[in-house]
């Protein structure tokens, strides 16, 4: 039996929110939807990255390097600033968005090994990854306490990834054989997030929230520049925990 990914079980849950939050808008009349609570936030936090996975790479004529990644625990800043509209419903709210974000950059490391063999692991590697995304959000909240709000909130989009800085090193001066050489490339894939948390609000215009976001960014990847090889690294999907804060303003 062919079992579900955590990644898939969370894209189903982002399609369902989504659409619930699609069902409902589209009953409101216009009018509704234009009267609603406008708001303004921005975001900021600190996101853990997926480790590197292990990527073969085959010249031909039997010839492969095994690229085994090290990378472990890598984290940076998250930041984002979003705005759109709350629809009251009956328990909570609906809302309906658009948000751009963004992360610090980060790197991703590791060792070659040449017919994928450790005692033939002559050179190291590293390379950087950037990403942004432009998401249409949804969310629905629910009052907690008088001053408190509970909400979970999902998107879809785009999400731009910068592969750069590619570079490797010969651990034994004696190694001279060739290595690819991958260029700097930015590459447009589809992202997805999902995640939930608290809100607290000072007054009925200004709030904070804490919440976790789950991201998935798609891939990164890169094509060699240097003769004789054309070959081309893909990443598998650049996913994050994140932990954020927001500061929230309705109008």
């Amino acid at each position: 039996m062919k079992l579900i990914t955590p990644t898939k079980r969370n894209a189903v849950y982002t399609a369902a929110l989504l659409s619930v939050v699609g069902f409902y808008t589209s009953k409101l009349p216009a009018s509704d939807i234009l009267a609603g609570e406008k708001y303004l936030k921005l975001h900021g936090g600190v996101g853990w990255y997926s480790e590197g996975k292990d990527k073969t790479l085959s010249y031909g004529n039997g010839n492969f390097d095994r690229f085994s990644a090290s990378s472990r625990d890598e984290n940076g800043f998250q930041y984002g600033v979003s705005a759109g509209i709350k629809l009251p419903v009956e328990d909570g709210a609906l809302g309906i968005g658009i948000g751009f974000y963004g992360q610090s950059e980060h790197d991703y490391k590791g060792y070659i090994d040449q017919y994928g063999k450790g005692s033939l692991r002559d050179f190291n590697y590293k390379f950087s990854i950037m990403s942004y995304r432009l998401m249409l959000e949804g969310s629905f909240e629910i009052p907690i306490q008088e001053q408190f709000k509970g909400f979970v909130t999902g998107g879809v989009g785009a999400a731009w990834n910068k592969f750069s800085s590619y570079e490797y090193s010969r651990i034994s001066p004696s190694e001279r054989s060739p290595k690819p050489d991958f260029k700097n490339e930015t590459k447009t894939a589809f992202a997805w997030q999902l995640g939930g948390g608290v809100e607290y609000e000072f007054t009925p215009e200004l709030s904070a929230s804490v919440y976790y976001l789950y991201v998935n960014n798609g891939k990164a990847e890169s094509k060699a520049e240097n003769a004789p090889f054309s070959q081309k690294y893909e990443t598998d999907d650049l996913t994050a925990h994140n932990l954020m804060f927001s500061l929230n303003y309705r109008f």
